[in-house]
């Protein structure tokens, strides 16, 4: 079983960095090893692949290995700006707990196991917000993070586990279906902080390490919509059910954060906050996917989601490049910063590029798709359609601000120029090794990188200081041609997200403990329905659904839906 290894490195990489915590060069050893075997660990996963374990099984899909390699691969490029930039010491073993939680939720079939392995996850994700020393501040970050968690987690969990139990007579009342299906959906918008559930968001992006905050506000909320929608796509969506109110109630929220999160992210003064609501603005596109109800929103909505964990991973990666390098947040201060540091400025058009796409890349492709599946002709369209490209408003703001005459603070601040240690260089505002939220400090994080050998750790070190801006704008920079490939489908994301989710063991199927695949069913055993045969609520066969004339069907979840094909661009 290939997702074995991965499992391994994550969850005992995490451990291991956790034990070494008061070590600071050893934890940072660990959790950099840790990230980049991950990455690698999950490059070889092979799709397919299945262990049973007692009376489930593991199954590994395209779009669970896609997805854990883009984002241990992306969380160690995340740690190395950490290093050049703000470091957080729990950091890389929250990174690599949260992904082997991922890991493993999408690998299960059942949806309510994967959810609660998704919040276990979430909690060790956590852990970036418990800096030491420890304040009021630090608790009521952290207070606010767990109450998101619980809450949504709670929500899901009822709603999934009231409709998996016998319902007798209320089989035939569409009304708790439809108290199921929104209590998930509105699991997920609350995990994503979207509007009107974006407070605790907002003082998140406000308080937390900003090193943290793709895992916090993007990644792992992310896993959570994926068991979401594989869940209503097997449980909800083959019933036909007409759910008009609660459908409507999803899509007015998955409107209202599109909007008025780029409305909200225009109007911020610092750069945290404007990534925190771009994050909530992005995410109304993956709530819209959950209000179509329809197989054929499986495929766009998976996308999108894997579009908008790289990009908004690269742009929150871009602020903290930026707020520490030029020791401001506040984009009224960092007039010129563009002129100052040309790399950045590149990673940042390359980043709104991914965000937005352009026509005939993917990304502009399934975003616009959502909004044809979800909303009907009329105000509610235009809204989301021009609410998506709102984003160019901040990106521009940004943008211009950093065109301008640079004042003394920026211009005082290190060029991207690759420096030799002893060369002459502005000094740059310093990252302290336990302040966790990113402040100015005296003790710089740098002599904790490993060195072998002692004789070049201090030369090691003496480069890294020096060239510390060009690293970060470097990584910078990867991080956001990495979502560019993404949105244009360049990594296989398209295929990967039309691939079926894990299918739940039938209760007929048996295993040997230790066995790597299932027994083949009998003859009747595990076969689809017959045409016109009616489904049980909480049964994983869905009534067959024709395909869209003109449009080939790629077998999905439940039965086989059909989904819409994205054509993807050569790279």
């Amino acid at each position: 079983m290939s997702l074995l290894p991965f499992l391994a490195v994550t969850f005992g990489g995490a451990a291991a960095a956790l034990i070494a915590r008061n070590s600071p060069r050893l934890a940072l050893a660990i959790g950099l090893l840790g990230l980049a075997g991950a990455t690698i660990a999950a490059l070889a996963i092979v799709p397919g692949d299945r262990l049973a374990i007692g009376p489930g099984r593991l199954e590994v899909t395209e779009f669970g290995r896609l997805f854990l390699a883009l984002g241990c691969s992306t969380g160690t490029i995340v740690a190395i700006v950490g290093l050049s930039t703000a470091w957080q010491r729990e950091l890389p073993a929250a990174l690599l707990g949260g992904f082997g939680a991922l890991g493993l939720a999408l690998s299960i079939g059942d949806p309510i196991v994967a959810l609660v392995a998704i919040l276990a996850g979430s909690l060790v994700g956590s852990l970036v917000t418990l800096v030491r020393p420890s304040s009021p501040r630090n608790v009521q970050v952290a207070t606010r993070e767990f109450r998101a968690i619980a809450v949504a987690g709670a929500l899901a969990l009822v709603g999934m586990a009231w409709i998996a139990r016998p319902l007798g007579p209320l089989a035939e009342e569409p009304t708790v279906f439809g108290l199921a299906y929104l209590a998930v959906a509105l699991a997920a918008a609350i995990r994503f902080g979207a509007i009107p559930f974006h407070r605790w968001a907002a003082r998140l992006a406000d308080s937390a390490p900003e090193i943290a905050l793709p895992l916090l506000l993007a990644w792992a909320p992310a896993g959570f919509a994926v068991v979401a929608l594989a869940w209503m796509d097997r449980s909800i969506a083959p019933l036909l059910l007409p759910l008009e109110v609660e459908r409507a109630t999803v899509l007015a929220i998955g409107v209202a954060s599109i909007v008025l999160g780029a409305a909200a992210a225009w109007l911020q003064d610092d750069v945290e906050h404007v990534v925190g609501y771009s994050i909530v603005q992005d995410a109304g596109f993956v709530i819209l996917g959950l209000a179509i109800l329809d197989p054929v929103a499986w495929q766009p909505t998976r996308t999108w989601i894997l579009v908008f964990v790289v990009a908004k991973t690269a742009f929150a990666a871009w602020a903290i490049a930026v707020r520490t390098r030029f020791g401001t947040r506040r984009i009224a201060d960092l007039s010129g910063w563009a002129r100052r540091s040309p790399g950045l400025a590149v990673a940042l058009v390359v980043v709104a590029v991914a965000t937005l796409g352009l026509p005939g890349l993917v990304a502009w492709q399934v975003r616009a798709r959502l909004v044809e599946l979800s909303v009907v002709d009329g105000p509610l369209r235009i809204a989301a359609t021009l609410g998506g490209l709102a984003a160019l408003a901040y990106y521009g703001r940004m943008l211009l601000v950093g065109l301008r005459q640079p004042s003394d603070l920026i211009a005082a601040a290190p060029s991207e120029r690759p420096r030799r240690p002893g060369d002459s260089v502005a000094a740059p505002v310093e990252p302290t090794l336990t302040a966790g939220v990113g402040e100015p400090g005296p003790s710089p994080v740098y002599p904790a990188i490993p060195a072998a050998v002692a004789g070049l750790e201090s030369r090691a070190i003496a480069h890294w200081t020096q060239n510390r801006a060009p690293i970060a704008s470097a990584a910078v920079l990867v991080l956001a041609l990495t979502a560019l490939a993404v949105a244009a489908g360049a990594l296989g994301g398209p295929a990967a997200a039309a691939a079926p989710a894990p299918e739940p063991v039938a209760p007929s199927e048996t295993f040997v403990p230790g066995q790597t695949e299932p027994p083949s069913p009998s003859p009747g055993e595990g076969s689809s329905p017959a045409p016109g045969e009616s489904v049980g609520p909480g049964q994983t066969a869905g009534p067959s659904v024709s395909p869209v004339p003109g449009e080939s069907s790629t077998p999905g979840a439940s039965g086989g839906p059909s989904f819409v094909p994205i054509p993807t661009p050569s790279p």
